[in-house]
């Protein structure tokens, strides 16, 4: 009996866990790395829908993948609706990324 509910247990844990919505910092590593990697369809999964318009025209350039890339975390806001990721990049330098909530998902969202 006590496996069973040490069974029942563990799969509702990984259930749980697996059903879990991702935050802006989780949401920002994995826009950020796949458009590093050139992987627009799988980056456009990270953000809004004029942000996926804007990949589509950089990537039309001839962007090149960027397989030694590295991002850092340096700091994080919350408010509301809205979220600001600030990383380092592989160069050291400092880019912010806002994001916007819809539909209970965060979406990094780029402007102009």
């Amino acid at each position: 009996m006590k496996k069973l509910t040490l069974f029942i247990i563990t799969v509702m844990s990984l259930f749980m866990l697996s059903s879990c919505k991702r935050g802006p910092v989780e949401t920002t590593k994995e826009f950020y790395k796949n458009v590093q990697l050139c992987k627009v369809d799988e980056a456009k999964k990270y953000c809004t829908e004029s942000t996926g318009k804007l990949l589509d025209l950089s990537m039309s350039f001839g962007a090149k993948p960027n397989p030694d890339y590295k991002m850092e975390n340096v700091r994080d806001s919350v408010s509301g609706n809205h979220a600001w990721v600030w990383f380092t990049n592989e160069n050291g330098n400092e880019q912010k990324f806002e994001l916007v909530k819809v539909d209970d998902e965060w979406l990094v969202s780029i402007s102009k």
